[in-house]
């Protein structure tokens, strides 16, 4: 049993899955592997999205894999993270 702490499970936002059918497929394949706790984490970039508008969208896509886990009773506890990138200058 393990947690992965970095995914891009959620569809149609960043390099994750297109749809929440193929979401749904990584979410399978990971409980398969004996993947007990998953971590989604989007990309937040600063210079390109507003943050109020990039944590409305993942919060959709976080509610509509959370609502198939637990009608599908999926033993994987789900967390909704997001990945800053470069919100200061280096």
């Amino acid at each position: 049993m393990f947690a992965d702490i970095h995914t891009h499970i959620f569809n149609n936002i960043d390099d994750g899955p297109e749809t929440l059918e193929q979401s749904v497929e990584l979410l399978k394949a990971a409980v398969q592997n004996g993947c007990e706790k998953i971590i989604a984490t989007p990309h937040f970039y600063a210079e390109r999205h507003s943050l109020t508008e990039r944590l409305k969208i993942a919060n959709a896509r976080y509610t509509d894999l959370k609502n198939y886990i637990l009608q599908n009773q999926v033993p994987i506890f789900g967390i909704f993270g997001v990945t800053l990138e470069k919100l200061v200058p280096c």
